[in-house]
């Protein structure tokens, strides 16, 4: 059988803000949680509904001009949440991890939140062979006898792109690469000529049969910088974003100069090989693939979102490559991602400024407006069959903190949002909120009023239970029972000293959570080590503490708690592992930071209902560093663990400069081999 590997290339463009703050709306209650069958009436905004979808790029340009005069242009805009901070039935399969070939069965895969629903990572393996990205290049290493690994075949990109990210199965591999800017050169009347940078990404699909020389088959390119991908069996969905920046004064009625659709939507191109293609070239001045501008009626206006925000998905089939890849791009917001087997969720925040009034003799624009609201607007889009289709747009109070704080489930979209604010003291304290939403993406039932003053730090939906961890000096974990979607309601409560940043089911009644101990000064809480937990769920009306391990102090670090892909977790084996940067303090005082102990992959194991440490490996010269060195540096540099892999018996750790292969029982060296340097 061909095995296939798939490239993705694009650019970054701008980052969007992220406005943390506060918000409030209506019917919240004051005195504790409360749950029960939504009222529409405690809605604050209904969803506005789509315009008939027009068939002209004339019709869509006279929508945006008219998104760009609504005054609430001037009151909010949609804003992206960040990906890295995160799917189950037809929600949560608990400890999912991706999809396998039976061919090779003992091998770790990539920790997941869908079963069914796979995600792009740094390293994979097929239980033979390790695929990893490091030094801008994509190397396959032979991992079949750990005691001679050897680099077979590695893929070097240009020195302007990076990537963080690949896909495997039977036949598929995919990365993400950041090429340069396209530039482009905006004239209009009375203004300065506009400067702007285009973005793009280009999905590579490889052949790779032959793993020491992998061919490039074919390649397709849409506008917009990489946000996410998900892939269901040989279809991977690439989600990108523009920002056009240069929309707005474009949109002027009073500026010269006609919008044209290629300057106001974005554009994709397909080739069926690389011929000619050069990777360093701008989107427009590559040879080899012919961009179009997406057609009318694969263009979706989102009435009340920023017209200059515009996502793209591509549905693209890895294995029949001759099939043209479903497209659809969504004007007026760019968000978390959630996807499920059925469907694709983009997730934006849309703020909300109250009317400024005039008060004690001071200008409207000197007056602070008071509370604002925040809302997640939501837009369903189906990915039956391998086509995509707007399906459904709804509406929440609050904010949410990533993928995982979204969960379907028989046909129930189920989101944990936060309302208020914790900073200001003024009169709208932050709450928090679990809401449920049927097939047309109505609210049907929610618990709000959870932890009054803390934010959500954490969120696992497991089949009819939701764990919501809050915090602000101490960690209450809330578990919310969602049997009946109209009649949500907390189960239970424990409240513990720290937080959880992530939660991970172990087995049928016990759940996993990774974050960060807490120190008080007064009323100030401030971080101390990392903090490991396990709890007791057995019984949802009565969570327990079983077992905590704190690992190093004030500093302390791990990219799991915001990146649940970094676990390396094995049930059967029994296996909880992570990668983390260990300090050391002299003081219990919050304003010492400690000093780099370690830096390496954490191997923790669960007995009697304990959390044990196993031990850690590490890349870094095991005596420190020298005198004249910034232990950070050393700590941070190319010797820092990013990911862990097992392959039978056998623990792979990856830095940027070498694979290490350890003994699983005894965590004892069994060889390493240097991965190739950036070319």
């Amino acid at each position: 059988m061909k095995r296939i590997v798939v490239l993705f290339l694009s650019l970054l463009l701008v980052v969007l803000p992220v406005l943390a703050g506060c918000d409030t709306w209506p019917g919240r209650v004051d005195s504790g949680p409360t749950s029960g069958p939504t009222d529409p009436s405690e809605t604050t905004i209904q969803p506005t509904p789509a315009d008939p979808k027009p068939v002209t790029y004339d019709d869509l340009i006279a929508q945006l001009r008219k998104m760009a005069s609504n005054p609430a242009q001037e009151q909010y805009r949609m804003y992206a949440f960040p990906e890295a901070a995160m799917e189950k039935d037809a929600g949560l399969a608990p400890g999912s991890q991706a999809a396998s070939p039976a061919a090779n069965p003992d091998h770790s895969q990539t920790n997941i939140q869908v079963q069914g629903v796979d995600e792009a990572d740094l390293v994979k393996t097929d239980g033979r062979f390790l695929y990893v990205v490091a030094n801008n290049r994509l190397s396959i290493i032979d991992a079949r006898d750990p005691a001679r690994m050897q680099v077979v075949s590695s893929l070097t990109f240009a020195a302007n792109r990076e990537t963080d990210a690949i896909y495997l199965n039977e036949s598929i591999l995919e990365i993400f690469l950041d090429p340069e800017h396209d530039r482009l050169t905006v004239l209009l009347a009375g203004y300065s000529p506009i400067q702007a940078g285009r973005t793009y990404t280009t999905t590579q699909v490889y052949d790779i049969t032959n793993r020491s020389a992998p061919q490039l088959v074919r390649q397709f390119s849409q506008d917009g910088n990489y946000v996410t991908s998900r892939k269901i069996g040989s279809v991977v969905t690439v989600v990108t974003n523009e920002y056009k920046y240069w929309i707005w004064p474009m949109l002027d009625e009073t500026v010269q100069g006609e919008l044209s659709p290629e300057l106001a939507f974005p554009a994709t191109a397909s080739s069926d090989t690389g011929a000619g293609f050069d990777a360093r070239s701008g989107p427009r001045s590559g040879t080899g693939q012919d961009w179009q501008t997406v057609n009318p009626d694969q263009l979706t206006i989102l009435p009340e979102g920023d017209p200059g925000s515009q996502t793209i998905l591509a549905s693209i089939d890895t294995v029949a490559v001759e099939k043209q890849p479903e497209i659809l791009a969504a004007v007026g917001v760019n968000g978390t991602v959630y996807c499920s087997t059925e469907n694709l969720y983009l997730f934006g925040m849309r703020t909300v400024w109250p009317e400024r009034t005039q008060e004690d003799g001071l200008a409207k624009d000197e007056i602070w407006p008071g509370p604002y609201e925040t809302h997640t607007e939501i837009y369903r889009f189906s990915l039956a069959g391998g086509r995509i289709a707007a399906s459904g747009q709804g509406s929440v109070p609050g904010t949410v903190i990533g993928q995982y704080s979204f969960d379907e489930y028989q046909g129930y979209l189920r989101v944990a949002t936060t309302t208020g604010q914790t900073w200001s003291g003024r009169a709208d304290p932050s709450e928090n909120h679990v809401f449920v939403l049927d097939q047309d993406l109505k609210q049907v039932g929610q618990v709000t009023g959870l932890a009054e003053g803390e934010t959500i730090r954490s969120v696992r939906f497991i089949g009819p239970l939701g764990y919501v961890v809050t915090f602000r000096t101490t960690d209450p974990l809330f578990v919310i029972d969602l049997h009946d979607p109209r009649w949500p309601k907390v189960a239970g409560e424990l409240k513990i000293p720290g937080y959880s940043a992530y939660l991970h089911p172990y087995g049928d009644d016990r759940l996993i959570g990774i974050g960060y101990d807490v120190g008080l000064d007064g009323e100030t809480a401030f971080e101390k080590g990392l903090k490991v937990s396990l709890f007791d769920i057995a019984d949802p009306t009565r969570p327990a503490e079983l077992s905590t391990l704190i690992l190093g102090s004030r500093g302390s670090s791990t990219e799991l708690s915001y990146n649940p892909r970094s676990l390396l977790f094995s049930e059967a084996k029994n296996l909880v592992a992570f990668p983390a940067l260990l300090t050391e303090t002299t003081t219990d005082s919050r304003l010492e930071y400690g000093q780099p102990k370690f830096q390496g992959l954490v191997v923790l194991t669960i007995a009697n209902d304990r959390i044990v440490l196993r031990g850690g490996v590490t890349h870094a010269d095991p005596t420190g560093p020298a005198p004249d060195e910034d232990p950070y540096l050393v700590y941070y540099g190319d010797d820092a663990i990013r990911r862990g892999a097992f392959i039978g018996n056998t623990l792979f750790t990856i830095s940027n400069r070498q694979i290490v292969a350890s003994g699983f029982d005894t965590l004892a060296r069994i060889s390493s081999v240097e991965l190739p340097k950036a070319g």
